[in-house]
């Protein structure tokens, strides 16, 4: 029993003992990185930069991309969230190793009291961290040989001057330029980490969906700035390379203003040459809708003293309607012609027409004289012989053969109703050649020559219209989209 008892003693005394070891190596731990915050406190000085007058510090950089949260073709700007870390060797910042292979500071007072490089954006409009409270976005790493590494949450949105002359099928680079804003070349030197592998963008691509660009790729370069009152500063510039995602341009504007231009090429082919001025009315109708759109894509864009493919792209299609639309003015100019010249022509009234008129006085003319010309002499009931002149056949009365029809007429009937025919005759035959002379009048040769004009005008013209326009399109696809 007291060999148990004994045991259970020591069990219990060793757990004890180790337990405080461990407690205090860890309470030993603790007190050591204070003590080393306080004395790298006491060490250190924020008004002096590391190795002051022994040489040039030089500062490596390396970003990470985050999101691209807007571009405004408007303003000319984007706006980028990205982690930018750059790292630095400070002596004054060293400490022991031990068991403490790195220290991380996030407390923003103890951040303020380290020396920092004054990096800014060069480019910048606006920055989304511009307050005291910026602090809360970095962290400071210390390892025992005194390098740091400080990393920044930014949200900054810089100045990129787009040019639209290939706009939407246009490319443009973005640059954020990093500078320190008062140490020049010969105290503080930018260089990239890794070169060109410097700046990470994988995870930028899914910022993109469903907006109207895409990120290509992005550049590392480095550079001296020169100020003529300051010297040269390094620079260190991050190139972003963005492309225009123009499906919903094509949606929108381009292929609804391209199915109307081939509608209003259609109308010179279904509609007939009677429904011409339906035709204009109709083409001028397309034209109204082709002009909105226009107004809705210039809307969305700035305002630039350059042609884009959308003025190009617009004036094909309104150059097209406006031909289609001549077309139809053209027949229906030709059309008007033709039949005022028929009406011309058909005015006068020709001997035959005259004769054989449905009129009342020509039909009643007709009943005098008879449709074989016969006559009978009233005295004796006799016919008399026929007029060879008029070639009258001759009809006997007398021998009881047949009664004389009874809508013959006398010889003095017969007279008055041959010079009545005379007199309309001659009358018709003036008419007749008066329509002649104002036929050939300079007015009727000018509306001909017109007329001949305007029918060498539309010869072929519907399918140079349809290959001006196929030729027209397809090299402006190929320019602006293709090549």
């Amino acid at each position: 029993m007291a060999i148990q008892s004994s045991f259970i003693y020591l069990l219990v005394s060793i757990f004890v003992i180790l337990f405080q070891k461990t407690c205090g190596a860890s309470g030993r731990k603790h007190a050591s990185v204070s003590d080393i915050l306080d004395d790298l406190d006491l060490r250190s000085d924020n008004r002096v930069r590391p190795e002051y007058g022994e040489g040039v510090l030089e500062i490596h950089a390396f970003a990470h991309i985050r999101n691209i949260i807007s571009i405004s073709e408007i303003e000319s700007t984007v706006t980028v969230s990205l982690l930018l870390k750059q790292i630095w060797n400070d002596p004054r910042l060293s400490y022991p190793n031990g068991n403490i292979s790195e220290i991380l500071i996030d407390n923003s007072d103890f951040m303020s009291r380290l020396w920092a490089p004054d990096t800014f954006i060069v480019n910048e409009v606006r920055t989304h961290c511009d307050d005291d409270r910026s602090l809360a976005h970095q962290i400071i790493r210390l390892t025992p040989d005194g390098m740091v590494l400080k990393t920044s949450r930014l949200t900054v949105t810089v100045l990129c001057p787009v040019e639209f002359q290939n706009y939407p099928f246009h490319k443009f680079p973005c640059d954020i330029e990093l500078e320190s804003f008062g140490h020049k070349t010969d105290e503080i030197l930018y260089m990239w980490r890794n070169g060109s592998r410097s700046v990470d963008y994988s995870s930028s691509h899914k910022s993109l969906v469903g907006k109207s660009y895409s990120l290509v790729r992005a550049e590392t370069h480095s550079q001296q700035s020169f100020i003529n009152t300051g010297g040269s500063y390094s620079k260190l510039i991050l190139r972003l390379q963005f492309s225009k995602l123009w499906l919903r341009s094509f949606i929108t504007f381009f292929f609804p203003t391209f199915c109307l231009a081939v509608c209003s090429l259609l109308s010179i082919w279904v509609i007939n040459e009677k429904y011409a001025a339906s035709g204009i009315i109709a083409n001028f109708i397309i034209a109204g809708f082709i002009i909105l759109m226009g107004i809705l894509a210039y809307s969305q864009m700035p305002q630039v003293p350059v042609f884009t493919p959308v003025d190009i792209h617009l004036g094909i299609c309104l150059s097209t309607i406006f031909s289609c639309a001549t077309f139809h003015g053209l027949v229906l100019c030709l059309r008007t012609i033709v039949h005022q010249k028929g009406r011309t022509n058909g005015k006068g009234v020709t001997p035959k027409k005259v004769f054989h008129s449905s009129s009342s006085s020509s039909q009643k003319l007709q009943s005098q004289v008879g449709p074989k010309g016969h006559y009978k002499n009233n005295a004796d009931d006799v016919v008399d012989d026929v007029d060879a002149e008029d070639g009258e056949t001759l009809y006997n009365n007398a021998s009881g053969d047949a009664e004389a029809p009874s809508y013959y007429v006398t010889a003095q009937e017969h007279e008055e109703g041959k010079q009545m025919l005379t007199r309309i005759n001659d009358y018709s035959e003036e008419t007749h050649q008066q329509d002649e002379d104002t036929t050939q009048s300079p007015l009727t040769k000018t509306k001909r020559f017109l007329a001949l004009i305007i029918r060498v005008s539309l010869a072929g013209s519907k399918w140079t219209l349809v290959l001006s326009f196929i030729i027209s399109e397809g090299y402006f696809w190929y320019v602006y989209v293709l090549s």
